[in-house]
């Protein structure tokens, strides 16, 4: 017999129990968890003088957390639309069939990160003859180079989160989301040298 099969017997053999963990996982469990992730990245933004916005909406299954710090950069109306910032998003398009926790913590069918992102219609033009060199530079940030992207995974230790969830004591599992935000802030530098240059 398969796995699909096996595991589908073992929920079928007690579908009351599978219906009501469903349930409890989607209204309580998981928004506690992403709640406990969104206090964390807006903390972390008022302590070291960033913006930021942090929403899962997960009725929707759509995710809206972005944080920058204070970039010079400004549009030609003089506003701050032209400034770069870092995105929290899925690495593969964000098509999951899992749940965001589950893709958060490793064992879904997507990983999550922080992307670097710039709203410049030529930047993508304009920045491939230079990210190559700082992909070098980023290297020790852990950020990784796709294509002409950067981005920085982020994973939480799933094996924390039982104890995270009884406790209700987040801050452990959310050790690694504060290390990532940490390294976003070391290396933003070496982004405002890239945007400045691309931009000259």
């Amino acid at each position: 017999m398969s796995n699909e099969k096996d595991a589908g017997r073992l929920i079928l053999a007690d579908l009351a129990l599978f219906n009501e963990a469903k349930v409890f996982f989607e209204k309580e469990i998981q928004p506690a968890v992403l709640d406990a992730f969104n206090e964390a990245v807006k903390d972390w933004a008022n302590q070291h003088g960033w913006s930021s916005n942090a929403e899962w909406d997960q009725d929707n299954g759509k995710l809206s957390l972005w944080l920058a710090p204070q970039w010079s950069f400004k549009d030609k109306k003089g506003g701050d639309d032209a400034n770069p910032y870092f995105a929290f998003y899925w690495l593969d398009g964000g098509k999951s069939p899992s749940y965001p926790l589950a893709d958060l913590c490793g064992v879904g069918s997507e990983r999550m990160g922080f992307w670097f992102e710039v709203k410049d219609k030529g930047w993508k033009k304009a920045v491939k003859p230079v990210v190559a060199d700082y992909a070098e530079k980023l290297k020790p940030h852990k950020f990784v180079l796709k294509d002409i992207d950067f981005y920085r995974p982020l994973c939480l230790d799933p094996a924390r989160l039982p104890d995270a969830w009884s406790e209700g004591d987040y801050d452990e599992i959310l050790a690694p989301l504060v290390e990532t935000l940490d390294a976003l802030e070391k290396s933003w530098p070496i982004f405002n040298d890239l945007v400045t240059k691309v931009r000259a």
